[in-house]
This record gives C-alpha cells, structure tokens and sequence, in this order.
C-alpha cells in the first residue's frame, strides 16, 4: 500500500505546507518589524553620536580656555613691608597691628586669586590705594605713604607709616 496516495498523507502535507507558509510569512512580519526596531535604534545611535560630538566640542574648548587660564598666573598672596624712619620707634606690636589691619583691608579688595596681568601695568593702582591711608589702632591714627610695590605671584608692597597728631602727619 502507497501512503503517498492516502487521504492522511494529503492532509499532513497540506498542514506541512500550511506551517511552512505561515512560519514564513510569520518570519518575515517578524523581520520587517525587527528591521523596523533597527532602523529606530540606529536613527538613535546616530542622535546620541551627535550631542557625543557637540559635548566633546565644548568639553575641548572649556579645556582650552582652562588652559589659558591657567597658564595665567594668579596672584597668591600679598606681603606687606613696614618701612621705618630713622626717627620713628615703632615697637613690634605696634608695627604687626598696622601691618595686620593693612593686609585685611587689601584682602577685602579681592586681589588675591586675581590674574597677575590685571595689575602688572597698575602700580599707581597700589599707590593711590595706599597713600595717605589711615590706620586707628588704639587710640592713636597712622597716616600710610607709599614707596613701592613689586608685582608678580605675590604682590610686595612697602610702605611708611607715620602717627597722625592733631590731624595733621608730618612727613
């Protein structure tokens, strides 16, 4: 008996060719909706390259812009120097008191921190700032004068103090 010629071999090879057709058509819904989600993911990745660049960019010109900052020297610190007259007799409190309430009151001005070149060409900004400055300690006043200032990393400044009487100074 030839099986292939039975009714139960027509319609299992009905159904075979049924599962076949529909696998395959199921296949390529499958694949058409996957190449879907791939064309969505790469329109992403191609998104996300882009801000990727344009970060980079501005992560490289920040850097570059740092760069000069630093290369920039900042002022670190400020040293004062109290000069004295032949004289003047000044005690070494006296003359730490002055020099204290002089560096507060400079520090207040924001200098420390600052470029160098902001006031490399500015010594008469030193001279102005400084001359004719009163300083009260106690219950006398000091009178400031300046001589000269040295700027670099550290701002040296030297100065004369002398004791106000009667409101006047005598110099």
């Amino acid at each position: 008996m030839d099986v292939r010629g039975t009714r139960w071999w027509r319609s299992a090879t009905k159904l075979a060719a049924c599962f076949l057709l529909g696998a395959s058509a199921g296949g390529a819904v499958m694949l058409v909706l996957l190449g879907d989600q791939v064309d969505q993911l790469y329109a992403e990745l191609h998104k996300r390259n882009n801000e990727l660049q344009q970060l980079q960019d501005e992560l490289e010109s920040l850097q570059e812009e740092l760069s000069v900052e630093q290369k920039e020297e900042a002022i670190q610190g400020i040293d004062l120097n109290l000069l004295e007259r032949r004289d003047q007799n000044l005690n070494k409190v006296t003359r730490e008191m002055i020099n204290a309430e002089v560096y507060q009151w400079l520090k207040q001005m924001n200098i420390i921190g600052e470029p160098v070149s902001r006031y490399e060409e500015l010594p008469q900004f030193f001279r102005e700032t400084i001359n004719h400055h009163t300083v009260k300690l106690d219950q006398k006043e000091y009178q400031l004068r300046f001589e000269a200032v040295s700027i670099g990393s550290r701002i040296r400044i030297w100065f004369y103090v002398q004791e106000v009487v009667d409101d006047v100074a005598i110099w």
